[in-house]
């Protein structure tokens, strides 16, 4: 009779694994694919605001356009709008990648990069990757308290590695755990 339970017993972890696990496969697609949305918002406004296309005026009318069309889709005002210009802005350059692509493989982190001609489609294929391990909320609040991407970087790791939510990463950024971090190293 024991050893039926046990039996059973083992039978439900092995469910509640497979469980687990495609609910958090299934939480990295969401996340993956709102990361990448905001990052195409991003680069659509900063490229049009770059090339003097539109002004602060056409994000105005984008986002009342938005919340007219679409009155369900929330996360679009034009704050939200310039949120998005700035993770695209400050993500996309390549020293942003050519730092954190070696991170990413020293950590041990899995990518789908292939490696071939570096073009500025490889490298933002490579940043996403990155910025995806971590939520949208992670995002702004580096990107509000961090100011380097060496900085910025470790947190998003940090985040990643330790599963942690946005008030302890806000709790770690005020204690300037990446600083001490760099004096232990010494």
């Amino acid at each position: 009779m024991a050893y039926e339970i046990d039996k059973i017993q083992s039978q439900f972890e092995e469910l509640r694994s497979i469980i687990i696990s495609h609910k958090n496969r299934a939480y990295q697609a969401v996340n993956t694919e709102l990361i990448t949305t905001y990052w195409e918002v991003g680069k659509f406004v900063s490229n049009r605001i770059n090339c003097q296309q539109w002004g602060s005026g056409v994000v105005n009318q984008f986002a009342a356009f938005l919340k007219e069309s679409q009155p369900d889709l929330k996360g679009f005002d034009r704050r939200a709008i310039y949120r998005m210009v700035k993770f695209y802005e400050t993500y996309s350059s390549p020293e942003f990648v050519a730092i954190g692509n070696p991170l990413l493989k020293s950590a041990g982190i899995q990518t789908n990069a292939i490696v071939g001609i570096q073009s500025p489609q490889f490298e933002e294929t490579e940043a996403l990757q990155i910025l995806t391990l971590i939520n949208w909320s992670s995002h702004l609040e580096i990107l509000t308290g961090c100011k380097t991407y060496e900085e910025r970087l470790f947190y998003i790791f940090l985040a990643y590695k330790e599963k942690l939510y946005v008030k302890e990463l806000s709790r770690q950024i005020e204690s300037s755990v990446y600083e001490r971090s760099l004096l232990g190293e010494k």
